[in-house]
């Protein structure tokens, strides 16, 4: 239920529920990388570079919003 976690950071800015955010995006990254061969065998048009590229985006403006 991690989207409730970045909603509800969005919604009340309480810190823990950004550092739970961060936590499980962390998670998401660490996936993607211990996982870049069997997800680049999925499909011809799984491109592993842009599931990275877009969770450090989204890990770099989540920081933004609290950093401010």
């Amino acid at each position: 239920m991690d989207y409730i976690i970045e909603k509800n950071y969005f919604l009340y800015r309480q810190k823990n529920d950004y550092s739970e955010n961060l936590q499980s995006t962390e998670k998401v990254e660490n996936i993607i990388n211990r996982n870049k061969e069997a997800i680049r065998k999925l499909t011809a048009k799984t491109d592993v570079y842009t599931l990275e590229s877009d969770i450090k985006e989204y890990k770099s403006l989540i920081s933004l919003l609290v950093i401010g």
